[in-house]
C-alpha cells in the first residue's frame, strides 16, 4: 500500500495537523517509556536485592515463552489497523474476533505443552508459573485492537496513562509477595497484575468500545497483511529469546536468571529511547508514505538523532559494566557483569534495526522485513551454541554481539537502502558520534585504573565519559538545525 492514510473518522470536529499530532503522540511517549523504564529498574533493584538468581531463572522459563508468543499472538492485526484504509468499526470488530479467538487457542496449547517445556529447560518448578503468567496472552489478545485505535490516531497520552494506573498495582504486589517468600510467583503474579489493570484502562480509553464482529473481505485483507508481520514479529522474538533457551538447556535456571538481570540492563537503551518513538514511527510513516521525500528525510533525521542520544547509554553499559552491577544490584549477581559488556553492544544495535524495521513496516514492506529477520536467526542460532559451550553466558553474549554487528546490522541498512534511503549521508552524519564514542570508552577504560569501587565508578567515571562524548562527538554544527525540526511543518512535511 502506498496512498497516505488519512486522520480516523473517529474523532468531532477538526482534527489535528498530522505533525502536531505526532509530536504529541511523540511527548507521552517519550514520558512514558522514561517514567516506565525508571519504575522498572528500580522494581528490578529491589527484587534483585530480595530474590536468588534461581528465582528469576524460573521466571525467565515463562517470560520467555511469552515474549516469543506474543510476537505472533495478534496476527499482526494491530499494525493492520494502524494501516486499515476503509470503515475502520468494520475493521475493527473482525479483528477483534481473529485476535481474541487466536490468543485463546495459543494459551491452550501453551497451557498443555507448560510440563514438557519446563522439563526441557530443566526447570520443572516453573510449570505452574508458565500457565498463570501466560494468561497475558490472552490479555494481549482481547486488547489488540484497542492499542491499534491509540497508535493509529498518535493517542499516546492515553497509553500512558493506562500503564501508569498499572505501576503501582504490580510493583507493589510483586515486592509484597517477594518479601513474603514466594520466589517467582512474586514476579510472575505482579507482572500479571499490572497487564490486567493496563487491559482495562485502555480498553476504556480507547477511541470506541470494540465488539466482535466479522467481515469476510476485511478478514481477509487484514490476514493477508498481518501475516507476514505475525511470522515477522515471531521470527524478531525468537531471535531476542532464543539465547534463553540456549542459556536454560545448556547451563540451567540459576545461569539464567544471571543472563536474564544483565540482558534487562541492557535493554535500557533501547527502551528509553527506541520504544518511545516507535509508539509513533510506523503510523507516521504509514501516513506520509506516498511522499518519498518526506520518508527518506523523516527516517534520516530521526535516525541520526537516536544514534546520537543511545550512544552514550550504550557505552556506559559496556565499559562500567561491573560497577553497574556490583553498585545496583549487589555481589550476588556479579557473574552478570561479564556478559553485560556484550550485551549492551547488542542493545544498541537494536536501537538503530528497530527503527528500519519501523520504517519497513510503515511502508508496507513486511516480506522483506521477514526475509531479513529470518537471516538473522539462521546465523544466531548456531553462534549462540557454540558461545554457550566455550564460555558460558559470557561467550553467549559475545555471539549476540558479533552476529549483531556483522550480520544484522548490514542486512537492516540494506533493507534501508531498498526503500530509498541513502547510506552514505547517513553514514557521513555519524562518523563524528562514532569517533567521540570511542574517545568516551578509552576514557573510562583509562580512569579504572586509578577509581576502584562500585559506586565511585559509577558517580566519577560515567560524568567524564559523558562529557567526553559530548565535547567531541556532538555534531555541534548541526545542533541549530535539529532544533528547528522541532518546530511546526507545514501540514504537507510531517516527519515521523
Amino acid at each position: 500500500m502506498s496512498q497516505v492514510l488519512g486522520p480516523s473518522e473517529l474523532g468531532s470536529g477538526e482534527p489535528q495537523p498530522l505533525e502536531a499530532r505526532i509530536r504529541r503522540g511523540l511527548r507521552w511517549s517519550v514520558l512514558n517509556q522514561v517514567v516506565g523504564r525508571v519504575v522498572t529498574v528500580g522494581l528490578g533493584v529491589v527484587m534483585a536485592r530480595i530474590l536468588v538468581p534461581e528465582d528469576f531463572g524460573v521466571f525467565a522459563t515463562a517470560l520467555l515463552v511469552v515474549n516469543v508468543l506474543l510476537g505472533l499472538n495478534d496476527l499482526g492485526l494491530l499494525l493492520a489497523v494502524v494501516r486499515w484504509p476503509g470503515n475502520l468499526k468494520v475493521a475493527a470488530r473482525t479483528a477483534t474476533t481473529l485476535a481474541s479467538g487466536f490468543s485463546l487457542a495459543l494459551y491452550a496449547v501453551v497451557f498443555a505443552a507448560a510440563p514438557w517445556f519446563a522439563s526441557f529447560m530443566n526447570s520443572p518448578d516453573s510449570t505452574w508459573v508458565l500457565r498463570v503468567y501466560c494468561l497475558v496472552i490472552v490479555i494481549d489478545g482481547l486488547t489488540t485492537v484497542s492499542h491499534g485505535l491509540i497508535v493509529r490516531d498518535f493517542l499516546q497520552d492515553r497509553m500512558a496513562k493506562s500503564e501508569f494506573a498499572a505501576m503501582p498495582v504490580g510493583v507493589g504486589l510483586s515486592i509484597g509477595l517477594a518479601l513474603a517468600g514466594a520466589g517467582a510467583w512474586s514476579l510472575a503474579l505482579g507482572a500479571l497484575a499490572g497487564n490486567i489493570v493496563s487491559a482495562v484502562v485502555i480498553t476504556r480509553m480507547a477511541p470506541f468500545r470494540v465488539l466482535p464482529g466479522w467481515d469476510s473481505a476485511a478478514a481477509s485483507w487484514m490476514l493477508r497483511f498481518g501475516a507476514p508481520l505475525a511470522l515477522t514479529s515471531l521470527v524478531e522474538y525468537v531471535v531476542l529469546n532464543l539465547d534463553y533457551v540456549v542459556v536454560g538447556r545448556t547451563l540451567g535456571p540459576v545461569a539464567l536468571g544471571l543472563y536474564l538481570l544483565a540482558y534487562n540492563v541492557s535493554n535500557w537503551p533501547k527502551s528509553i529511547v527506541t520504544d518511545a518513538v516507535r509508539r509513533v514511527s510506523i503510523a507516521g510513516f504509514a501516513h506520509v508514505s506516498a511522499d518519498d521525500d518526506a520518508v527518506r528525510a523523516g527516517f534520516h533525521r530521526t535516525f541520526r538523532i537516536l544514534a546520537v542520544v543511545s550512544l552514550p547509554l550504550v557505552l556506559l553499559l559496556a565499559v562500567l559494566s561491573d560497577a553497574v552491577i556490583g553498585a545496583l544490584y549487589g555481589a550476588k549477581w556479579s557473574a552478570s557483569a561479564d556478559v553485560l559488556t556484550y550485551l549492551a553492544i547488542l542493545g544498541g544495535v537494536r536501537v538503530a534495526v528497530g527503527y528500519v524495521f519501523d520504517l519497513l513496516i510503515g511502508l508496507g514492506r513486511s516480506r522483506l522485513t521477514l526475509a531479513l529477520k529470518l537471516a538473522w536467526l539462521v546465523a544466531l542460532l548456531p553462534a549462540l551454541v557454540i558461545g554457550a559451550e566455550m564460555g558460558g553466558i559470557e561467550g553467549v553474549g559475545i555471539a549476540h554481539a558479533i552476529v549483531a554487528l556483522a550480520v544484522a546490522s548490514p542486512l537492516f541498512m540494506l533493507g534501508a537502502r531498498a526503500v530509498g534511503v541513502r547510506l552514505g549521508p547517513l553514514g557521513r552524519d555519524l562518523a563524528r558520534p562514532l569517533f567521540g564514542a570511542a574517545v568516551a570508552a578509552g576514557t573510562g577504560i583509562a580512569l579504572q585504573q586509578v577509581v576502584h569501587g562500585a559506586w565511585s565508578e559509577v558517580l566519577l567515571i560515567s560524568p567524564v565519559m559523558v562529557a567526553a562524548y559530548v565535547v567531541v562527538g556532538l555534531p555541534w554544527k548541526d545542533l541549530p538545525g535539529l532544533r528547528r525540526a522541532r518546530r511546526p511543518q507545514p501540514r504537507g512535511s510531517a516527519r515521523p
